[in-house]
């Protein structure tokens, strides 16, 4: 490379008589020359620049790539498991990213560290793959039948699994001919009686079971229930038996006055006589009636079938029973009451000149009554159920028309399984 001296640089530089320094940077632009470049044998000026950014002059006073070595270090991942290392790219060392596979796992980013947690909230049953053991709350089985198994008691063909100190336990098969009795709380096997075939011991069943069925066959002479009629014609007869299956017919007329009534009640006294009161044992009553002609706008009538405090009116106070009511609804409607009522409409519409069975059965505890037709549970109410004196009562209470309405019964049972024998 020339170093050019312009003439006004070079009598600048002598006129200190030769002592003075000169500057590179007083000379002017050089030419493109590598006389004065540095080699590996002698000190020089920089080679020019490639105007390359990613290249850098090596120990041969060349400019070149680096090779993609970096320094000689490295990484790798100790242990066993999946690694978070993936490779070193020349400085660079490279980790693979952490990425929760689901919203079942949470993964929070925070200063110095990760944070990796079970979003517990968007766990839930149909998330969890395989079966629980026992010991973790489960059967280890994923069918009803084997899990059953195996958390029942029961380990012989015959036993039968008893409630006993607040645990189900098991009871083991008894022997042949033997019956299940009540001991001290709890069944037991026992013998059965032989003295005589087929005996009944009504002394027991007197203990432990109230009970009476009215099949109608005379209405004037029966001790199980008194009439409570009232208004011009009304009046409670024997109806011819003209249907298979019915075995005497009570007919109750509410005569041509417009507030006429014909009502049974299940007492030997006034209708202010009651003669049981719920909650002492399972109670059941069940009627099989029919309404021969539908109630009507312009002859109106209402039918109670169930428990009552005061036949004399279709909404006593306290009451567990079945009501017809066109104006509520044309369906079977089913009320409980302690002075607020609990009224619900059934889906089952009063049949026209149809016989149906209408069941009451109230829990032992007397906090929960079901309501059946034909058999079949219609509902259950555990809500304003009277703890008073009730009877039975069944009757047709008219509001309407002068013309006779007819309420026909074939029976009225009733049964108390008494919780504790009296």
């Amino acid at each position: 490379m020339a170093i050019i001296v312009t003439t006004k640089k070079h009598a600048t530089s002598h006129k200190l008589s030769g002592i003075d320094q000169i500057l590179l940077d007083e000379f002017g632009t050089p030419n493109d020359n590598t006389n004065l470049n540095a080699s590996t044998t002698r000190h020089g000026l920089l080679k020019k620049l490639s105007n390359v950014s990613t290249e850098y002059l090596n120990g041969q006073g060349n400019f070149s790539t680096p090779p993609d070595t970096g320094e000689v270090n490295t990484a790798s991942n100790v242990g066993s498991g999946q690694g978070w290392f993936k490779t070193k790219n020349l400085l660079d060392l490279q980790f693979k990213s952490l990425i929760a596979g689901s919203n079942k796992l949470g993964i929070t980013n925070n200063t110095n560290d990760l944070t990796l947690d079970i979003t517990e909230a968007n766990l839930t049953l149909g998330n969890i793959g395989g079966t629980l053991g026992i010991t973790k709350g489960g059967t280890g089985f994923g069918n009803k039948t084997d899990a059953f198994d195996a958390l029942s008691p029961t380990t012989t063909d015959g036993d039968i699994v008893i409630r006993s100190g607040g645990d189900n336990i098991r009871l083991g098969i008894g022997s042949n001919g033997q019956i299940l009795k009540l001991v001290s709380g709890l069944p037991a096997w026992a013998n059965e009686a032989t003295a005589v075939p087929n005996e009944i011991d009504y002394i027991e069943l007197a203990r432990n079971r109230i009970g009476w069925i009215e099949e109608f066959i005379d209405i004037g002479t029966s001790v199980n229930f008194a009439t409570s009629i009232s208004g011009t014609g009304a009046t409670a007869v024997i109806n011819d038996t003209v249907d298979l299956g019915t075995f005497g017919v009570g007919q109750f007329q509410t005569g041509t006055t417009t507030t006429g009534r014909a009502a049974a009640y299940f007492s030997s006294g006034t209708t202010t006589d009651h003669v049981l009161r719920l909650g002492q044992g399972v109670t059941t009553v069940e009627g099989k009636i029919r309404v021969p002609t539908l109630s009507t706008v312009s002859e109106e009538f209402d039918i109670f079938f169930g428990f009552s405090d005061n036949a004399a009116v279709v909404n006593p106070t306290n009451l567990v029973a079945f009501v017809y009511d066109r104006n509520s609804s044309v369906n079977w409607r089913y009320i409980t009451g302690n002075g607020t009522n609990t009224s619900n409409n059934s889906t089952t519409a009063v049949p026209a000149n149809t016989w149906t069975r209408l069941k009451v059965e109230v829990n032992a505890a007397g906090n929960s009554v079901t309501f059946y037709i034909d058999g079949t549970s219609i509902g259950t109410v555990a809500t304003t159920i009277p703890t008073t004196e009730l009877y039975v009562n069944y009757g047709i209470y008219k509001s309407a028309g002068s013309t006779n309405r007819n309420a026909d019964v074939d029976y009225i049972a009733q049964q108390i399984d008494l919780t504790t024998p009296r």
